[in-house]
């Protein structure tokens, strides 16, 4: 499916708050729970593509199925001709 919106926590200001309480804020659920109840989105069902250890607890407390490593996906060429905008 393409891609329908890109969400960010909009309560930090562009700023870095690695404290931050705000719960869409990275580690904090708060947006990919948002993102499955307005786009259907089953997370039990869902992986998670990352590369850090804020990511992966994202994934263990969003209950995703799966968490894979970013440089592993590519090596895997698991993302090969999905998003090239992911080779940052």
């Amino acid at each position: 499916p393409p891609i329908r919106e890109i969400m960010y926590c909009r309560h930090s200001n562009g700023q870095v708050k690695p404290n931050s309480p705000c719960a869409c804020k990275l580690p904090n659920p708060g947006l990919a729970f948002s993102a499955a109840l307005k786009y259907g989105v089953d997370l039990r069902t869902s992986i998670m593509i990352g590369c850090s250890k804020d990511d992966e607890l994202f994934a263990l407390r969003t209950g995703v199925s799966q968490y894979i490593d970013k440089e592993v996906a590519f090596q895997t060429k698991l993302l090969e001709g999905i998003v090239d905008c992911f080779k940052v």
